[in-house]
């Protein structure tokens, strides 16, 4: 583990203007640096995807538990339909399948090298 001044070394040591992102991962007894003190440092992101990973699983173990054990989650657990719906993309599935079922021809690319992909939604 690095402390303050092994991280700020590290910064100083990339040119500038270089963005360096500092990847934090939580165990027992570490201090994370926080995303304001990797900004003064220089750092450009504070990466802590492996802490929203444990919420989200907390949150889905809690949920599987209750739901178990014949209990559904609080509202205050959820999100509302229509919000699920946009944060899941469902919204621009649907557009897109409308557009595909209201198409009299299927859509040409407009390149002949043209490879469908997921933006093409």
């Amino acid at each position: 583990f690095a402390d303050v001044e092994e991280l700020k070394a590290v910064r100083t040591a990339v040119p500038r203007p270089t963005m360096v992102m500092l990847a934090q991962v939580e165990r027992p007894g570490r201090v994370l640096v926080t995303p304001e003190e990797a900004g003064a440092m220089g750092f450009s992101l504070s990466l802590m995807g492996l802490t929203l990973f444990n919420i989200a699983t907390t949150a889905m173990k809690k949920a599987l538990a209750g739901m178990a054990a014949g209990v559904h989650p609080p509202e205050d657990d959820l999100l509302p339909f229509e919000n699920l719906y946009r944060e899941v993309g469902f919204n621009k599935h649907y557009d897109w399948e409308a557009q595909m079922s209201a198409a009299d021809q299927p859509i040409v690319p407009s390149s002949p090298h043209h490879k469908p992909s997921h933006r093409d939604w």
